[in-house]
């Protein structure tokens, strides 16, 4: 039974053929012929009036379709080729099919030109229609043998087809059984939770086809959104409690409900029965609604609250939230809330003192010579009187790190030529420092930027080596920071309450004042470094002068020598022994002084990358401060990170951690 299949744009035209074979020929009859014109609705899809010829045969390939006939098989005459790869999505399923159905001895390729059905759509004139046309009698290939008939053809498929075999839909698509369980979850700020299950409420109940049923005018957000939340909160928190209560079951014992004796209301919400039914309060306050408390809607309604009472405290907020909510540890969950909160935060929050660090090497260095390194830093300003004018001038204050020394000068303006000129004077008359600390200054930074070139050309000159091995090494503190500095800004108040004291306020003569900064730098090097005692017995307590002039002060004269030791050598020896008798002293009674930590006791948590955190500014009131985040943390030899780079919108600054107080930390991972 050959049937023949020709599909175009808007139809399809299918011819069968009865072949009967005789003893000497075969024969061919024409037996049916369909034909179907649909219209189309879109690319892929076809009316339903014609929908039993689909679109398959659009496509190119064709369906077999079942006729009466007694012949063992039917011959399906297709234009595809019979692999389903590379084709449209819609086209390849068909194809799938009709392979499916048959195996590749049943279909055959005819060209269109040579296909009988394609006279039934081109249209044949009278003239041709005759018994002996192929439209009644077929092809001539079907009175020869099967192996004669048409073979098929290898067709290629196009690159626009290949193409589309690549695009494949990927999605997810997700039945949410508890939707309003999720919107608590995702929905921080409770008015905007409250008005999207309002809308939600309304949207179901004017899709009504009862009219007395439908929501209109405003919305009560109040009485029928936020219910609906806590309700859900409940049987997702509590669904124990709420299980026995709709079952009529009393509560097990381990519940910590049970002392409260709930009840389910008519709204389905679970209530406090309690002993006040008979108080003169109202009705939420007598019987309040019962929250799960680690519930997320718990902390929604708790920040709520606060934010309502412009963040007020932990007592406001419970005395408020018990007129209508009941909560298991309230007071805790209401802390942790508040606790949290960024805002609060903000105005309560205080700098972080970190562990008190290790001292430097610089201060613990014994037979060294004085002044070997130093701190630097500036006072003032002292005004003195010049003619009829008054003008202002600094101290400068160099101190020795380990015998604690003071050597001061007085400089003329803050910028760098006169500190270039001060430290000269210094380095003339106590020697040149390996190392110096000093604050972050312009002053100080333009200095040693200064005095690095100027030590580049004296060793490019070679004047001298001992200055070319001896480079001095400058140290900065961050920048408002004077806790760094801690040993020379003791020092410097020292300075000033001598200075006026002294003064009293004075405006003085520049040559008045350099006799007085002489005085007070003699009084501060005879201060005592160790315990003074008051037996006559002990000896006297170190000071910086015995490392400067070999005695405790420089109106006590020296001790007498008498003639059996006028010998040269015996006076090195008797310098050499003060000296090293000096620095002993210095080690068995000074330095254990050191040994106690009298501040920043408690390690404290380090900063991290990524932290959120306020940048201190004593310019702003504390709710001004600026927020930024920590890009960099710069931790000590203790590991104890004490200086910090934080990122703010006005840029980017190297802080230390007394000056960041940490609002809430966000872990890097």
């Amino acid at each position: 039974l050959p049937l023949f299949r020709l599909t175009e744009g808007q139809g399809v035209t299918v011819c069968v053929y009865e072949l009967q074979s005789l003893v000497h020929c075969v024969e061919t009859e024409l037996t049916k012929v369909v034909v179907r014109i649909w219209r189309m609705e879109s690319r892929n899809r076809i009316d339903s009036s014609t929908r039993r010829i689909t679109f398959p045969s659009v496509a190119g390939g064709g369906r077999s379709e079942v006729f009466p006939a007694k012949s063992h098989r039917a011959h399906l005459i297709s234009p595809r080729q019979d692999q389903a790869d590379g084709l449209p999505s819609y086209v390849a399923n068909r194809v799938a099919e009709i392979m499916e159905t048959t195996n590749a001895t049943q279909r055959c390729y005819v060209p269109t030109r040579e296909n009988p059905a394609d006279d039934c759509s081109r249209g044949l004139s009278p003239s041709k229609i005759s018994l002996k046309e192929r439209w009644f009698a077929g092809q001539a290939f079907l009175f020869e043998e099967e192996s004669a008939w048409p073979k098929w053809p290898q067709l290629s498929i196009k690159q626009a087809e290949v193409e589309e075999l690549h695009l494949k839909w990927a999605g997810y698509t997700s039945i949410s059984q508890r939707p309003l369980n999720e919107l608590i979850y995702r929905e921080r700020n409770l008015k905007r939770m409250c008005r999207v299950v309002a809308y939600t409420i309304s949207f179901l109940n004017n899709c009504s086809s009862d009219r007395q049923k439908r929501w209109v005018g405003p919305l009560n957000v109040e009485d029928r959104a936020l219910r609906a939340c806590v309700s859900a909160a409940q049987h997702e928190g509590l669904e124990e409690e709420v299980a026995c209560l709709l079952l009529n079951k009393p509560l097990k014992t381990q519940s910590t409900l049970l002392p409260l004796s709930p009840f389910i209301d008519n709204s389905g919400l679970m209530r406090v029965q309690g002993r006040i039914d008979k108080a003169d309060i109202p009705y939420e306050a007598r019987h309040p609604i019962i929250l799960p408390p680690k519930h997320p809607l718990t902390k929604t309604i708790i920040e709520d609250m606060h934010r309502t009472l412009r963040h007020g405290s932990v007592d406001l907020i419970l005395c408020e939230l018990r007129q209508r909510y009941w909560l298991p540890k309230y007071r805790q969950r209401v802390k942790s809330v508040v606790y949290e909160c960024v805002y609060c935060k903000k105005w309560r929050s205080k700098p972080s003192t970190p562990f008190l660090a290790q001292l430097p090497t610089e201060r613990l260095q014994a037979f060294q010579p004085p002044f070997s390194c130093v701190g630097i830093d500036y006072f003032g300003p002292l005004t003195v009187l010049v003619r009829r004018s008054h003008e202002k001038r600094y101290g400068c204050l160099f101190t020795c790190m380990s015998t604690r020394a003071v050597h001061l000068e007085i400089s003329f303006s803050l910028n760098t030529d006169s500190f270039l000129m001060a430290f000269r004077r210094f380095v003339d008359r106590r020697g040149t420092p390996a190392v110096a600390y000093s604050d972050n200054g312009t002053n100080f930074v333009a200095a040693e930027r200064e005095l690095r070139t100027c030590l580049q050309s004296w060793n490019q000159s070679k004047i001298s080596e001992i200055l070319a091995q001896r480079r001095i090494r400058w140290n900065f503190s961050p920048p408002a920071a004077p806790h760094f500095g801690g040993a020379w800004e003791r020092l410097v108040r020292s300075a000033k309450v001598a200075l006026r004291k002294i003064l009293n306020g004075r405006a003085v003569t520049d040559e008045v004042l350099f006799t007085v900064v002489v005085e007070v730098e003699s009084l501060m090097n005879s201060r005592p470094l160790t315990h003074v005692s008051l037996d006559p017995r002990d000896p006297e307590p170190l000071t910086p002068n015995h490392f400067l002039l070999g005695r405790a002060h420089p109106h006590i004269p020296p001790d007498i020598i008498t003639e059996a030791e006028i010998s040269s050598r015996r006076k090195w020896r008797c310098a050499q022994a003060m000296v090293e008798a000096f620095w002993k002293r210095w080690l068995r009674e000074y330095v254990p002084s050191l040994i106690e930590r009298r501040k920043w006791l408690r390690p404290t948590r380090n900063l991290n990358v990524g932290d959120l955190v306020l940048v201190v500014d004593h310019q702003s009131p504390r709710g001004h401060w600026p927020l930024g985040t920590i890009i960099e943390c710069k931790p000590g030899a203790d590991g104890i990170v004490r200086v910090a780079k934080v990122s703010t919108r006005h840029g980017t600054y190297l802080q230390g951690v007394q000056k960041v107080p940490g609002l809430t930390y966000f872990q890097k991972s």
